[in-house]
């Protein structure tokens, strides 16, 4: 565009799933860790206007969600 040169970039996202030049998902597990330490955080100040049960189960949603999300990705490329 105008004599401008694009750089490739070693990391997309799709879907909110992160993923490298080499087609791993390691950017994704660093992003996806990065994004549930935020969330303990932000529940640790919480932690003493809940009781135990409501603070397990909001947890749970969050931070597992996180975790499962795109499980099932199927990350095969063969040609």
């Amino acid at each position: 565009m105008g004599g401008s040169v694009l750089q490739p970039s070693t990391v997309v996202r799709n879907l909110g799933v992160y993923i490298d030049d080499h087609l791993s998902i390691e950017a994704n597990a660093r992003h996806c860790a990065k994004t549930c330490f935020f969330h303990l955080r932000r529940i640790r100040q919480l932690r003493r206007h809940l009781d135990y049960d409501t603070l397990y189960t909001f947890i749970r949603a969050l931070i597992l969600s996180r975790l499962d999300y795109c499980n099932s990705l199927d990350m095969d490329v063969r040609p």
